[in-house]
């Protein structure tokens, strides 16, 4: 082989691999821009209890914190899927009774984690979807778990 052809074959491959960044580049900006709609059209809900009177209230703005001795739940949705997140402190949760719920109310769970953190809360993180039965909004399910919990 001489300089030249081997020359060439560089220049080519260098061509095709400009040409496959420029694919890849496109189908990524395909792809995060699905991931930001996704995340755009998706809802959280959190329910908060007034420790004073005992009552409930869903609120759209999380700034208050709910008292220290209930768990916060809080529920993000999209379109088929849900993520419920549990702060509470630990041992004060019965998974098996908000697994249980979720199943009622017509959700699969696929997956389900908790994780201690400091020596008093526990974080449960379920991941569930949404049967063809499941006809609740983000609030309603939120109280529903405030009360099994």
């Amino acid at each position: 082989m001489d300089k030249a052809t081997v020359l060439e074959d560089a220049a080519n491959y260098i061509q095709e691999l400009k040409n496959r960044v420029k694919e890849l580049e496109g189908s990524s900006g395909t792809m995060r821009n699905y991931m930001q709609d996704s995340a755009i059209t998706g809802k959280r809900s959190r329910l908060s209890n007034s420790a004073d009177d005992g009552s409930c209230s869903y609120e759209a703005n999380f700034e208050e914190s709910s008292s220290s001795c209930n768990p916060e739940i809080e529920v993000r949705t999209s379109e088929c899927s849900l993520l419920v997140e549990i702060y509470s402190p630990k041992n004060g949760i019965s998974l098996v009774k908000v697994l249980s719920e979720m199943q009622k109310v017509g959700l699969s769970v696929i997956s389900c984690s908790t994780l201690p953190f400091a020596d008093t809360t526990l974080l449960v993180t379920i991941i569930a979807q949404k049967n063809d039965d499941f006809v609740m909004t983000s609030p309603d399910l939120v109280k529903n778990l405030q009360l099994v919990v």
